[in-house]
């Protein structure tokens, strides 16, 4: 796992203010110092942007952004990569690996500007456009970019990119998603199951969200959960129970079969102050 603390506008300005934190199968924890790794200073995203980045499926490999593509880390043996992104587009600002795959989707823009593209880096370092577009796209188990686009009194849709066309259709037909929560929702991805995370539309909220889960073959609601609006979906685990990261301080696993919740770990602060236009992130290996 891979856990960014609390980041603020406010927060130092270049690489040095920037610490990560990863902890192993051993539970140890690890922290990583950006300014280490020898990036250069005008490729840092800036303070409230840059997050957790994104573990490969074994958990051996950590790649994130930066103004000018994606750095690549192996923990296992410190090696550092820098993969540049086309002149066109180099400024990323979301980074995922493809579950099933050693490949990664990047989210990127040109300079100044909101004309954002979806590029996929290889095992090789190769950079090549993407169709889907990447900021709202999680991806099925089966490595599916898929589309939270949206909800209507006729239910949630959603929509699935395949190499040679794409395909839409309702998720949920019977899911009465309030209207203040259309089109701010978003999903993780289990082998029968979609985990939503729907919030208000206000940032920072102080009403509470919703994390429904719903099977994927039907659409029907198999559980709903409240929490506090600063909360997040971490991911699924091994085990099929939702990780939850709650109110930016503590994970949480929570069985949707059964209702149960179970506290997994305490993460150290500072944390948001209440209404504080700031947050953490967490994240785990892609499946």
């Amino acid at each position: 796992m891979v856990y960014h603390p609390t980041e603020r506008l406010s927060d130092r300005a270049g690489w040095a203010g920037e610490r990560l934190l990863f902890l192993g199968v051993d539970d140890r924890w690890r922290s990583l110092a950006m300014d280490g790794l020898g990036l250069a200073e005008e490729s840092w995203p800036g303070p409230d942007t840059y997050g957790s980045g994104s573990l490969s499926r074994d958990g051996s490999l950590w790649a994130a952004q930066t103004h000018r593509g994606v750095v690549l880390l192996d923990l296992t043996s410190g090696d550092v990569r820098h993969v540049s992104f086309p002149a066109s587009h180099p400024h990323v600002v979301r980074v995922d690996w493809i579950p099933g795959k050693d490949v990664v989707s990047a989210y990127a823009a040109p300079p100044e500007s909101s004309d954002y593209g979806t590029f996929h880096i290889d095992a090789a370092g190769r950079v090549t456009p993407a169709r889907y577009p990447g900021w709202r796209t999680r991806f099925d188990v089966d490595g599916t970019p898929t589309e939270i686009i949206g909800a209507t009194h006729e239910g949630l849709m959603v929509k699935r990119w395949t190499g040679d066309g794409v395909s839409s259709r309702t998720v949920a037909p019977g899911a009465k998603v309030p209207r203040p929560m259309r089109r701010h929702a978003f999903g993780v991805f289990s082998t029968s199951h979609l985990a939503l995370h729907a919030a208000r539309r206000e940032w920072p909220s102080r009403a509470p969200a919703q994390v429904w889960v719903l099977d994927k073959s039907t659409g029907a609601m198999g559980a709903r959960l409240q929490v506090p609006a600063t909360s997040s979906l971490v991911g699924w685990t091994d085990d099929d129970t939702l990780r939850l990261l709650i109110a930016n301080r503590r994970l949480v696993d929570w069985e949707p079969r059964t209702g149960d919740l179970r506290r997994v770990l305490d993460l150290t602060g500072p944390y948001p102050a209440a209404g504080e236009w700031a947050a953490a992130t967490v994240a785990i290996p892609s499946h």
